[in-house]
Order: structure tokens, then sequence, then C-alpha cells
């Protein structure tokens, strides 16, 4: 109809003359009166119209034809057709009439309590277009009908050939009430008005100032249209009844009120009940399948304990059914271990004292045998009248697995802490039996060497001394490992003569080198200040393993030592102290493991030149120890390079011990060939 409406031809001359004005002419409650086929609201705006004197040329249209369209030609205004229905550039008075829409459904369907009660429904009504926007909004799949005649809609409504039927309460209740159909009832409020006005071309808005001062000045036009509902069902006399039957009449209600109120709380007592039995018995089956059992434990002002509430598998924590140890708690404390029976007790006692938690374990016989329990529970409100006693919610759980571990981790901690303890009682025997007489072969084998000897007996003492010194070189390595794991006092540094110290180094393993025909070189940078702050033992024992090693896995050309100054500051020197070799090299691929304990490069080197593995994971501790860095290069069959990097502060030159003093420099380069 909006597009009908819309497309109605408009002139700039028109309404010269009387307003044409069309109404829908339906027999219904808001379209009939007494006079005839004229709505009671009609009547009244017209009659208020007509008192005014204002010059109108009336024509009733049927309300379906009017709904399809079909207007008379020339129409200029369209009364007692709701505001949704018209088109939006149309002009419109003020309301007149505003009629409730309802959902008409069966008798026998469910409740709804508005539109949203149609999801996925079929619908019908006399005007959809209203209802369309409002049905997908509020009830997502419902199928509203095309244009459907109310009748029409209560007869498809009865044939359950639709769901529900949206029309006004006026027609709705005018025909409900002539009894065409009784098995229908109004069922929810739609939740929209229609909002009945007068409307004009644009052209004719003129008239709507004038018609809305007469409509205000009308007598109630709400009244008049509700009235006619009134007419459409017959009224009959009312007969007084007697006052006996006033007075029973009220005693028999009274009683009914009664007896609905006793009847009412006798069933929702029921129905509590019945929910309450339910969910025991669901939580009793839950926690029968759990490793746990929760109770509620509640110890009196009288220091009288019991457990009001277990839920779970009692029987196999204590070896008794739910409702034994809930009837007589004490079975439960019966069932455990007599020797943790008081600790427990004691435990339960102290946490009483203070309202505080319970957290204890203990052994209780169950199904199974001696089980571990654990016991946990939390202070909560008492439900003492006084408030004087103590209530835990708590838990009981087997912890015999997690128990057994724990007790087998501690005697592995006990066995590793023996083993450690043999272990360095072995190593203190060690090096203090076979230390000793490995020093003493080393010492008289230097005494025998500066005998007489013939070249052949000359050969053998060198192959003596060098097995006699790898071997004690193992042994250092084994002790100097196992003080580094037990974890060694920090570095203690003191004024040192670093030249001196690599000299001496050198001199240390120059019978080593002269013996394999290498030559060991020491080369120092002219830059070393004369005085520097570091712990010289370990940096020695760093520059003997390292120089040892690339000696023992050297068999032609030589070693070096180098000390290089990289750069200075006010406070020391950033120096790298370097051992270069000659010897077979390490691969890219095992370069890394060498730093870790009893690992060489290869198994053949092993096999070939002996040792324990340990000489450069010692070297790299100590190197940590000293604040630097140690790195490796090497290039197989062409040797090695060990750097370390190190910040030496910088002090006052040491005293020259009488050693230096009175043995000569060892030059750069004279020691081995």
């Amino acid at each position: 109809m909006l597009a009908l409406l819309a497309a109605l031809p408009v002139r700039a001359d028109d309404c010269g003359g009387p307003l044409r004005l069309v109404h829908a002419a339906d027999p219904s409650p808001a379209t009939r009166g007494p006079p005839g086929p004229v709505h009671a609201g009609v009547a009244a705006v017209l009659a208020a119209l007509h008192a005014q004197e204002v010059p109108l040329q009336v024509q009733a249209v049927p309300a379906d034809r009017l709904a399809e369209g079909h207007l008379p030609p020339g129409t200029e205004a369209v009364l007692g057709w709701s505001r949704q229905q018209l088109p939006p550039q149309w002009p419109i008075s003020t309301t007149y009439l505003d009629i409730p829409q309802v959902i008409v459904r069966r008798r026998d369907d469910p409740p709804i309590l508005d539109l949203g009660g149609l999801r996925g429904q079929s619908v019908a009504s006399p005007d959809p277009a209203t209802l369309a926007p409002l049905l997908a909004r509020q009830a997502p799949g419902a199928l509203l009908l095309p244009p459907t005649p109310l009748e029409t809609a209560l007869r498809l409504l009865v044939a359950a050939q639709v769901d529900a039927v949206v029309a006004n309460l006026v027609d709705v209740d005018h025909l409900l009430r002539q009894g065409h159909e009784p098995s229908l009832q109004v069922a929810a409020p739609a939740g929209f008005d229609d909002t009945l006005v007068l409307a004009t071309t644009p052209a004719c808005s003129r008239w709507l100032a004038i018609i809305n001062s007469h409509l205000a000045a009308a007598p109630s036009v709400r009244a008049t249209a509700l009235a006619a509902r009134e007419d459409a069902a017959p009224v009959q006399a009312a007969v007084p009844a007697p006052p006996w039957l006033r007075w029973l009449a009220a005693a028999v209600l009274a009683l009914l009120g009664l007896g609905l109120v006793h009847a009412l709380g006798y069933w929702r007592l029921h129905r509590e009940t019945q929910r309450r039995r339910g969910l025991q018995q669901r939580l009793q089956e839950v926690s029968a399948g759990l490793p746990a059992v929760v109770y509620r434990a509640r110890r009196s002002c009288r220091g009288e304990y019991s457990v009001p509430y277990i839920a779970g598998d009692v029987h196999a924590l204590f070896g008794m059914s739910v409702d034994a140890a809930r009837v007589d708690h004490r079975r439960l404390l019966a069932a455990v271990h007599p020797d943790d029976r008081g600790p427990v007790m004691a435990h339960v006692d102290a946490a009483a004292l203070v309202r505080g938690p319970i957290d204890v374990t203990f052994r209780s016989r169950g199904r199974m045998g001696w089980r571990w329990v654990r016991s946990h529970g939390r202070p909560v409100a008492c439900s003492d009248g006084d408030g004087s006693g103590v209530e835990w919610s708590g838990y009981w759980m087997d912890v015999t697995e997690a128990q057994m571990r724990a007790s087998a981790l501690n005697a592995s901690r006990r066995e590793a802490e023996q083993a450690v303890v043999a272990k360095a009682h072995f190593l203190a025997s060690m090096s203090e039996q076979i230390g000793a007489p490995m020093n003493t072969v080393v010492g008289m084998l230097n005494d025998l060497a500066g005998t007489a000897l013939d070249p052949r007996q000359r050969q053998l003492l060198a192959t003596l001394e060098e097995a006699a010194i790898m071997l004690r070189q193992i042994l250092d390595d084994v002790l100097d490992s196992e003080r580094q794991q037990a974890g060694e006092p920090p570095c203690q540094a003191a004024p040192t003569d670093l030249p001196a110290l690599l000299r001496g180094v050198q001199r240390l393993l120059a019978p080593l080198a002269a013996s394999k025909g290498l030559h060991l070189q020491c080369v120092l940078d002219p830059a070393l200040q004369a005085g520097t702050l570091v712990d010289g033992l370990r940096l020695r024992q760093i520059l003997f393993n390292l120089a040892g090693n690339a000696l023992k896995f050297t068999s032609h050309g030589g070693v070096e030592l180098r000390l290089q100054v990289q750069r200075q500051d006010a406070a020391g020197q950033h120096v790298r102290l370097q051992v270069a070799d000659t010897g077979v090299g390490i691969s890219p691929a095992r370069q890394r493991a060498v730093f870790a304990p009893y690992t060489q490069a290869e198994a053949s080197i092993t096999r070939r030149f002996g040792g324990s593995g340990l000489g450069l994971a010692i070297c790299r501790e100590l190197a940590a120890a000293l604040g630097g860095d140690l790195q490796l290069h090497s290039i197989p069959g062409k040797g090695t390079t060990v750097s370390l990097a190190l910040y030496l502060p910088a002090c006052d030159a040491p005293p020259a011990s009488a050693a230096q003093a009175v043995s000569p420099p060892v030059e750069a380069g004279s020691v081995g060939q």
C-alpha cells in the first residue's frame, strides 16, 4: 500500500474544494458503530469535523481493498489507518486512537510472553508490514504469511496450519466474544500498537492544522470506539444474591485459599526434598570415583569430635563404609596406625586452638593394607549456636605412591652423599699414598740423570722419566678436577712478576721438550707492565697444563708461550696469553667437546698419547675464576692455539726471589732444539 499511496498523482491546484477523504468500512468493533458500517472512532472524528463545518467529501472503502491500495481516483486523505501503513512523506494528524496488538494461540499451546516465543513458527496477520521487522528482530526464523483477513487467519490457527495470529485487540476480542473460535485465546501482548491517524497528501497538508484543533476540542474518540466493543456481546441484568450465599461463598473461597497455600507449600517442600536427594545421590556417585574423600569435621566447645559429612571411597582408605564412618568417627581414628594416632590428634588439637587449617600425613589400614593418607582441611564458619566450636572442610587423599617415591629419593640422596664422602676419602688416600711415592720416583730419576750413564741407559731413563711425569700429570688432573667441583676458595690476587712466571713454566717443561726433540719458546711483549695483580698459582697451573698438553700431542716442531698486550688503561692492561703448538690438531666437530671433563679429541689420541681428558676442563674453570676467557683454535695436522684473555691490574714490581737472582734467564727459543 505504501508504494501505491506514494504514487498517487498530486496537482498543484489540489485541495481547492472539499477534502476527498477515504476510510475503511469493515464491520468490526474498531470500524463499526450503532448507526451502521462506520467506525465508532471514525464516526466520532467525522462528527467533530462536520460540527466545525470542515468541507469533506467522504467515501467508505472495504479494508482489504484499502490494504491493497485500491483507492478512488482523486483521494486526498485517508482516515482510520495506522501510522505505520502510511507513506513516510504523507503528513499526518495527531493520534486519535491507539489499539494494542496481541498474539492469539490455541489454548493447548505452550505459554509465551512476547514475540520472542515465536522463534521458528509460522505467523499470520492482517497487517504483516508493521509486524515483519519486529518479528525478524525478536523471533529469528519465524515464517510470516502474506496479508490475511483476521477471520481467515483465525480459521488457519484452529486448523493448526499456522502457529499464531497477530492482530489488534479490539478485532480479536470481538471475534472471540462472539464464540467463533472457542479453542483460541489471547496468549500475550505483541509489544506494539496500531496508531490510528488522519493522513493527507503533501499538497493538502494545510488542512492538518485545522483538523488537529478540531480533534483536540472533540469528545473522547477513544471512549466512543471502545464503547462499541461492549455492544458486541449481550449484557444480562445482574440478580442480587442473598446475604447467606455471599458469606458462604466468602468462607468457601477462604478455605480454598488456605488449602491452596498449604498444597503449594507441600508441593514446594516435596520438590526441594527430591532435588536435594538427587543432588546428594549425584555427589555420592561423582565423589566415589575420585582419588580422595571429602569430609566436614567438627570439634565442639567440650572437645568432642564428630564427622557429620563424608563422601568418597572411604573403604579404600579406612576399610569401612561411609555410613559407618559417619555414625562413629572413633572407627576412623582406630584405623590410623598406632604410631601416628597420637601425633595426628595433637596436630588437630593445636589447629583447633588457633582455628587454623589441618595439614597432616599419617598411615591408615585400608582395603589393600597400610596406606599413606594426607589430611588437609581449612576452617569454616561453625554451625554451633554460640560459635564456640571449630569446623573444617577438607579431604583425605591417598599419597602412598608419592610417599614411596619420596622415601626412595631420600635413600638415593643418602647413598649419593655417602658416595661423595667415599670418593673424597679415596682421593685423599690416592693423593697421599700414590702422590708421595710418585714424587719420590721422579726425584730419583732426576738424580739418576745426573750420574754417568751410557747412551742406552740415558734413553731408558728418559722414557721412564716421561712416563712418570705423565702419570703424575694424570693424578694432578684428577685431584684438580675434584677440587674445582668441591668449590675452592676464591682467587687471591697478589703482586706477580709475569715474565718470571712464564719462564718458570718454561724451565719446568724444558726436560720434557728436550726428551722429545722439540723446541719450547717463550715470547714476551716488551710493553708488559712491571708488576701485575693476579693469582699466580692458578695462572701458573693454567699455563703448565696448556703447555704440557701441547708438548704431549706434538711430535715435531715445538711449542710457543706468548704474552701480548692488547690495550692499556690507567689501572692495568688487557693481555692475551697463548700456547701454540705444531701438533696433531683437533677437528672442528670436536673442538667444543674437548672442554668437557674426561673428553679428548679422538679415541685414537687417548690410545696414542694417554691422559685423563681433564686438562682443558680444569683450565677453563680456572680461567673463569680469574675473570678470563679461554678460546681454542685448531687445524687438524697443523697444530692448535689456546688463548687466554685477561685484564691484569697494575702494581709495583714484586721483589725478585732468591732463585730468580741466581738462575740465569731462559732466552726465547733457547730451550729445545
